[in-house]
């Protein structure tokens, strides 16, 4: 939590010419926002973007990043926010030093990635450079070894199965809904069997030597690697009492929560299906790859994350799909608002009060951009907006059937163009009224995040440490009014928001992306090299991917 604890000392004495070790107790520091940068290079370069972080915006990443996430998800924060680029003389290969790479720092501000300076990077978030580095670098703190020349060589068989591991595609746990540093391959394979086999193949074909399969196991696990499931995990909570590690009384008020917000929704539910109000339940579904086929070469070679976003209403059954691959939009607040806030144009013409449930994912359901657009929404369609969240780890819902049926629709099924979900999606549900399903073109999403469009600069309801954060929030309520109000459970009473900055009025967003967003260059070649398993018909488009030039 960044809080000040009670540690110990290691001090090392000579008594006699033979030395011990004394433990003594030594209160450590809290963490704390140090300077800001100063340096008149950054000022002058036109790539770092330090001078646009006022001091309010380096306290909300600091307070986030300390109050809000726990070291797991530390972690991640950090690595998202850090690129790791080879320079151009390295000198020593495969080996992770200053001189072989270089680190490129970012900070998050309006839900946009702002180059910065590593003095930067680490004072706002109060961590050291060798805690840094360590996190990049992807090991823990080990023992120095005295002796180098008791060192065992690593056998080849084992450098290869590392080497074959290392080189094929992976994806972010985010994409998995899990706040884990493990990394994920692509969803090409089928369980860690499968895996194996492909590896034997591998090195058959290459004439390298092979470790068995109890070995293979050890290793993916050592580099943390997992195979990609799209499904629900148990909640950390539950897990953490069947393990014995948390007490019953915190579990019993675990449980209490998710109870009432499952009875919450039900009355919500009923209450629809009476007239009284419109009630709705959202969620992404786990990333999709194209193209997607049984070839070979598709093991080795990164592809196109294409994304669908569900809405259904849980009155009619209708269900909506918004499709969209990673060169026409991104996974920001600003993408899944647009979305949200088209529908609920499209189909609610009435005065009845909107009733959306979701996950609390804090990009995509709870956080100032969405809050901003749907107040600004009820202010122009006279009518109460109401978001509701689930507790975390008890996040299931109707939608998720909806993304059930979808992937057995795709089961055996090749995919070679992005908008052959789409179609999948359309013909996926035999019983009821067909999914409706959208491609989204980059330029129909709206930049909700501009400074001038917001009425509240933020929704956390406290401003001191140990206040209430926006992960305590459970419901919203955007009014006619343009008041945004809160309750911190299901049960309580409305409290307004204290951020109320200013008065807006917007009738129109600016577009979020002025071109499509370009792709890695390994990854545009590595599309180019699948062109000869791919029908024709489909080269053009994989041909005329926008690219980045490194």
């Amino acid at each position: 939590m960044g809080e000040s604890y009670l540690g110990l000392e290691h001090i090392k004495s000579n008594h006699s010419l033979k030395k011990v070790k004394r433990s003594l107790s030594k209160k450590k520091p809290a963490r704390e926002l140090k300077e800001s940068c100063s340096s008149p290079k950054c000022r002058r370069s036109k790539l770092r973007n330090c001078d646009m972080f006022s001091e309010t915006d380096r306290q909300a990443i600091f307070i986030q990043f300390w109050k809000d996430l726990d070291w797991d998800q530390k972690r991640v924060y950090v690595l998202s926010l850090t690129e790791k680029v080879p320079t151009k003389a390295c000198q020593s290969e495969g080996d992770f030093s200053r001189r072989s790479e270089s680190i490129f720092y970012y900070l998050q501000r309006n839900g946009k990635k702002l180059k910065v300076c590593q003095k930067m990077f680490l004072n706002t978030l109060g961590l050291r450079q060798s805690q840094v580095f360590r996190w990049i670098k992807g090991c823990k703190t080990t023992r120095k070894v005295r002796n180098t020349s008791k060192c065992i060589p690593e056998k080849d068989g084992t450098k290869y199965a590392k080497t074959f591991i290392d080189s094929l595609p992976k994806m972010e746990s985010h994409y998995c809904r899990r706040d884990t540093t493990k990394l994920y391959l692509e969803p090409v394979y089928d369980s860690n069997a499968h895996l194996f086999r492909v590896y034997t193949e591998f090195c058959k074909r290459h004439k390298h030597p092979t470790v068995a399969s109890r070995k293979f196991a050890s290793i993916v696990k050592e580099l943390n690697i997992g195979i990609f499931r799209p499904k629900k995990d148990k909640c950390d909570v539950c897990c953490r009492f069947e393990a014995g590690n948390l007490a019953v009384e915190e579990w019993r008020a675990h449980i209490t929560k998710k109870d009432e917000a499952r009875s919450a929704k039900d009355r919500d539910k009923q209450d629809s299906i009476d007239g009284i109000c419109h009630a709705l339940v959202l969620d992404v579904q786990a990333v999709k790859l194209s193209p997607m086929i049984t070839a070979s070469a598709m093991y080795y070679k990164t592809k196109l994350m294409v994304h669908n976003y569900s809405i259904f209403n849980l009155k009619t059954y209708n269900v909506r799909c918004y499709w969209w691959n990673e060169t026409q939009g991104d996974l920001v607040a600003s993408v899944f608002a647009t979305a949200l806030i088209q529908y609920l144009e499209e189909h609610f013409s009435d005065n009845l009060p909107v009733i959306i449930w979701s996950d609390g994912c804090t990009s995509q359901n709870r956080n100032k951009i969405l809050s901003n657009g749907l107040l600004n929404l009820a202010q122009r369609s006279k009518k109460i907006i109401i978001q509701k969240y689930l507790e975390k780890g008890h996040t299931q819902m109707e939608v998720d059937s909806v993304h059930s049926v979808i992937e057995r629709a795709l089961k055996g099924k090749p995919i070679y163009h992005p908008m052959d979900y789409v179609e999948i999606t359309r013909k996926a549900r035999r019983k009821g009224p067909a999914y409706e399903a959208l491609n989204m073109e980059h330029n129909m999403f709206l930049d909700y995040s501009r400074a001038g469009t917001m009425r509240y600069s933020d929704i956390r309801p406290g401003s001191k440490p140990g206040d209430p954060c926006v992960t305590d929030l459970r419901e919203l309520r955007y009014n006619p009014s343009g008041i945004i109000e809160y309750k911190l459970d299901h049960s309580s009473e409305w409290q307004q928001l204290p951020k109320l900055c200013r008065t807006v009025d917007i009738n129109s967003y600016p577009r979020l992306y002025k071109d499509p967003l370009p792709i890695s260059k390994r990854k545009y070649e590595d599309l180019q090299e699948l062109l000869p398993v791919i029908p024709e018909k489909y080269h053009e488009f994989y041909k005329k991917l926008p690219r980045k030039s490194k």
